[in-house]
């Protein structure tokens, strides 16, 4: 293809010659697992298919306890007035989507199958989205949706910007967030210092808190989801967390639970939400400063539509244009999480010994 004895003398003109033969194996690189993406801790608000763009979930208060009647009327009934309260929660339809072109001609000729590709990633990335989506519920209640731009940069930013309310449909939706602790007796996240650290007792406190308020336990154990930093500052902090650490000996970790302590049960989150100290509420790649969910039964829960709860979304792959020479490839999965109930739940934040990832 125009190579001649003079060009062919130089390496680029080497280069011409060789084909190379492209493996489609690849290198290993970094996965995640999504512990609380469509977590069985939660509850599942069922919506069936193409009935309605929202579920408005009813939590029925208790009547009162009987009480003794009235001696100045002894014909008096010791319930009268009672009422059944209700309190409401709203889970309104959200989408997550994505739709990528390709060149038709691309996917004919390419060393990689962009289709199959797409089915694999795609489906990981959409898992982590909903990962951090459920953290984000823990954390803010809820953020503004971000949004990329046609040529795949962002345009607007992702989980910078809380959004307690917002409305859908013409219906205004108002979503909360779990209660927030800080380590070290601190109260507000601006009040964290440098040298704070996680310590057993933050836990104990907030498994006490939500026991009071009559938190409903997971399999006899609330859930405590922490990152490997913050578990490396409570071995430090507690011996016999420590110990038991150690005696677990990582059996049970391929279901992200770490093990039983405490009256918890610990899950690693190897993802955790992470903020600097400038910048509170904004998620940062390595922030210096993690945070810990921790709940009970019934705290935080899914909008479920139809029969089956769709992590894995179904793709659509079609040509978009009139020559055939184009190709999309893409989804549109419906999805929503919110924090049920507030009493049940608890977020614990702050700094941590080791944040930066290895050769950073």
């Amino acid at each position: 293809m125009g190579n001649t004895l003079a060009t062919v003398l130089n390496d680029a003109g080497g280069a011409a010659l060789v084909e190379k033969w492209l493996e489609k194996s690849f290198l290993e690189r970094v996965n995640y697992d999504t512990l609380l993406a469509n977590s069985e801790d939660a509850q599942k608000f069922k919506l069936p298919d193409k009935s309605g763009q929202y579920v408005q979930c009813t939590r029925k208060n208790r009547f009162r306890q009987p009480e003794n009647v009235d001696l100045s009327s002894e014909t008096s009934d010791p319930a009268s007035g009672a009422s059944m309260g209700t309190e409401i929660v709203k889970f309104p339809i959200e989408a997550i989507h994505e739709y990528i072109s390709a060149s038709t001609l691309a996917m004919w000729t390419s060393w990689i199958d962009l289709e199959e590709w797409a089915k694999e990633d795609l489906p990981m990335a959409l898992m982590r989205r909903m990962h951090k989506l459920t953290q984000n519920a823990f954390k803010v209640g809820r953020y503004q949706p971000g949004k990329y731009a046609a040529n795949g940069t962002v345009s607007t930013a992702f989980d910078t910007t809380a959004e307690a309310t917002v409305t859908l449909y013409g219906i205004s939706f108002t979503f909360g967030a779990a209660p927030a602790c800080f380590v070290n007796g601190k109260t507000t996240f601006a009040g964290l210092a440098p040298t704070d650290r996680f310590s057993m007792k933050d836990f104990i406190n907030l498994k006490v808190k939500m026991a009071n308020a009559g938190t409903p336990k997971i399999n006899g154990r609330y859930v405590a989801c922490i990152s490997e930093a913050i578990q490396a500052d409570l071995m430090e902090d507690d011996k016999y967390f420590r110990a038991a650490v150690q005696a677990f000996g990582g059996k049970g970790l391929a279901d992200g639970k770490l093990m039983d302590y405490a009256g918890l049960a610990w899950k690693i989150d190897d993802e955790p939400f992470t903020e600097n100290f400038l910048a509170g509420g904004v998620r940062a790649t390595t922030g210096k400063i993690h945070t810990a969910n921790v709940y009970g039964k019934g705290a935080f829960g899914y909008l479920q539509l139809g029969s089956k709860s769709r992590v894995k979304p179904t793709f659509k792959v079609q040509d978009i244009s009139k020559t055939g020479k184009e190709t999309t490839i893409g989804y549109t999965v419906p999805f929503q999480v919110a924090i049920a109930n507030p009493d049940f739940c608890g977020t614990i934040t702050g700094p941590v010994s080791n944040w930066e990832a290895n050769n950073a």
